[in-house]
């Protein structure tokens, strides 16, 4: 009896770990005016704030940085213009709103290997290979 509950616990502890592996992966929101904005379909503004958070069901104690995300507006699968490059989380969208109608996507990613975690006593340490997988985001666009 005590190899099986051995067992049990050993398979529950494992489905755990696995359950739990992705939760280094972070998620990617889009905020204006520190809100989040609905990417289901909502206007672009002149400016937004990226940032990095755990995601839902995930201890909440993890805190990310990123050091570049990629920006790309799209129509009909076709870029209107050469992909953004932003080095900090406020990105200034002037550029794009110039150019965008009803019906386009602005792509965001954040490429694994700009993502760290920052540990304790303020240290941060790049994601492992396993983890670098990066993270993206679709938004709709309205005018």
């Amino acid at each position: 009896m005590k190899k099986l509950s051995f067992l049990f616990a050993m398979l529950l502890s494992s489905g755990w770990a696995l359950a739990q592996k992705n939760c280094s992966v972070p998620r990617l929101q889009v905020l204006q005016d520190k809100q989040e904005v609905n990417i289901e379909g909502s206007a672009l503004p002149a400016s937004i704030t990226l940032a990095l958070t755990s995601k839902p069901g995930c201890a909440a104690d993890a805190a990310y940085q990123f050091t570049g995300a990629e920006l790309t507006l799209v129509r009909d699968k076709r870029p209107l213009l050469p992909t953004m490059t932003a080095n900090k989380s406020e990105v200034d969208l002037t550029e794009f709103r110039k150019v965008y109608q009803t019906g386009d996507r602005l792509y965001i990613e954040v490429p694994g290997r700009n993502i760290a975690r920052i540990l304790a006593k303020d240290t941060q340490n790049k994601l492992p290979d396993s983890e670098n997988q990066g993270v993206a985001v679709v938004w709709l666009l309205e005018k």
